[in-house]
């Protein structure tokens, strides 16, 4: 029984030592399939990674590449003056363009449109108007000689016209203002106008009373409107009654003594003034006739 015990246990050991190594190598290769399993799935895995990741770069290579054909190249940088010189010739162009359209819109080729002959009624209503006066010179060394009888009492047979122009010329007020108002007076009445405006209101003051002090024709100008409800300045009146006092002597319009200047009867040039006048408001009262 003993001898029989002793044989067994030994076979019994290796028995379990072969199935213990057995077991291990199921275990082994278990744990090797589980890991070439998993390295398979992982594989496939980063394999599917790898081609959507081709497949996405692939897919954004032909976008990029229209991109950069769309995509304008940046402009070189422009200084402050190349923009400057640029602008100011599209503005030139601008105004150069808009010029040759204004001019050719204001060239319109039309027919001459005859106009009609008037009636019988018209001709004999409508009164004729007055004939166009001259031109007033602007030297009036060009005046004709007739133009410088400044009073009716000095012409006679010896009385000769060019030396009295001469005269008249040589008598002209060396200041500036008064000179002025003398060439305006002579060259206003020989084209058939009335002089300046304070010309005017001194000779009126003058037809009104007959004579007058500088003290009544600074009254006469501040009391005159140069605008509706604006009169002279005082300062105005002062300087141009003072002017006035030196220019109707020399032009024989009146006659000076001391403060007081006395109407002359027998100024031509107030016989103009008066004939002008009278023309003037005949054409107004036709008018208002109409």
């Amino acid at each position: 029984m003993d001898a029989a015990n002793v044989n067994t246990t030994p076979a019994l050991d290796e028995i379990d030592a072969l199935l213990a190594d057995e077991a291990l190598e199921s275990v082994i290769e278990d744990t090797a399939g589980a890991d070439e399993i998993e390295e398979v799935v992982v594989a496939d895995d980063a394999e599917d990674d790898l081609e959507a990741l081709l497949a996405d770069e692939s897919d954004e290579a032909p976008a990029e590449e229209a991109a950069a054909e769309v995509e304008p190249e940046a402009d070189p940088e422009v200084s402050d003056e190349e923009l400057a010189a640029v602008s100011e010739a599209v503005e030139l162009e601008e105004m150069r363009r808009e010029a040759y359209e204004e001019q050719e819109s204001k060239v319109e080729i039309t027919e001459p449109i005859e106009a009609p002959a008037p009636s019988e009624t018209e001709s004999k209503s409508t009164p004729k108007t007055r004939a166009a006066t001259t031109r007033v010179a602007r030297n009036i060394a060009d005046i004709d000689a007739d133009n410088f009888v400044l009073d009716v009492s000095e012409v006679n047979e010896t009385f000769d016209a060019e030396a009295n122009k001469k005269n008249v010329l040589a008598s002209r007020p060396s200041a500036k203002k008064v000179g002025e108002k003398f060439d305006n007076a002579l060259g206003a009445i020989a084209a058939g106008k009335l002089p300046s405006v304070y010309t005017m209101i001194a000779i009126r003051l003058l037809n009104e009373k007959g004579e007058f002090t500088s003290k009544d024709l600074v009254s006469r100008i501040m009391s005159t409107e140069k605008a509706p409800g604006v009169c002279y300045g005082e300062g105005t009146a002062r300087a141009q009654a003072a002017q006035m006092t030196q220019l109707l002597p020399v032009l024989k319009i009146a006659t000076k003594d001391g403060n007081k200047l006395t109407r002359n009867p027998n100024s031509t040039l107030l016989m103009a003034i008066e004939k002008i006048e009278g023309a003037g408001d005949a054409d107004e009262e036709a008018a208002s006739e109409e």
